[in-house]
């Protein structure tokens, strides 16, 4: 022992490329915008990259959205991607049907759950956690469910005067675009009603269908009754 440290070896170098593209996770709602790349060494495997950056789409029946990516690649003997976008609905194109809070996309091209560094959730809220001093997506390991997910988090208002606030998960088509709900349904000012809905846009306008899931609540003076 000579109470020397031992050096470290030097870390490899990491090349970074940044790179105007489009992604289109989807054939319907293409995304594009300014994205950037980092690209740790190879190992035995292949070489994994996180591609981060700046994106804009729009979708059909929905409207115009811009957020950020945060993804990771695997050019691996077992390829895949995995990761999640955050948009934020810049212009809506649903007649009479007003969106509150932030999408999230979620994509996992492998069959089973992935664990990856991307924009963390908050499990308390449903929401992306934030940093409580910049406001900045915090990236932590996830776990990724299979598939491509696009969510909602927060509320929808139905010509100002129906409003259900949950969770809301789009499935799109290239004639319409639907919305499965499972939250809370407030008739201002009389009634909450916890159901799961169903809305269908399309060319012809807009089709909804509702179910009570648990119970009904009547709004007396600020109070909930059961």
């Amino acid at each position: 022992m000579t109470g020397l440290a031992t050096p470290m070896p030097p870390r490899p170098p990491i090349s970074r490329r940044s790179w105007q593209a489009k992604f289109k996770p989807l054939r319907h709602t293409p995304p594009d915008g300014v994205l950037s790349g980092s690209q740790p060494p190879a190992n035995g495997s292949g070489a994994s990259f996180a591609i981060t950056g700046a994106v804009s789409t729009q979708i059909s029946f929905l409207g115009a959205l811009s957020g950020t990516l945060y993804f990771e690649v695997f050019a691996t003997t077992n390829p895949g991607i995995v990761g999640r976008v955050h948009l934020v609905l810049a212009a809506n194109n649903i007649p009479g049907i007003k969106l509150n809070g932030e999408f999230v996309v979620e994509l996992n091209t492998y069959t089973t759950s992935f664990d990856t560094f991307t924009f963390a959730i908050n499990p308390a809220t449903g929401l992306l956690k934030r940093d409580p001093n910049t406001n900045a997506l915090v990236i932590e390991k996830s776990a990724i469910d299979p598939g491509l997910h696009i969510k909602l988090r927060r509320s929808l208002f139905v010509a100002d005067v129906v409003e259900i606030q949950g969770l809301f998960t789009f499935t799109l088509a290239p004639d319409r675009l639907e919305i499965f709900a499972q939250g809370t349904l407030k008739l201002r000012p009389f009634l909450d009603l916890d159901v799961l809905g169903f809305l269908t846009i399309g060319a012809d306008g807009v089709v909804a269908q509702g179910f009570p899931e648990r119970q009904l609540r009547f709004r007396r003076r600020d109070r909930a009754l059961v």
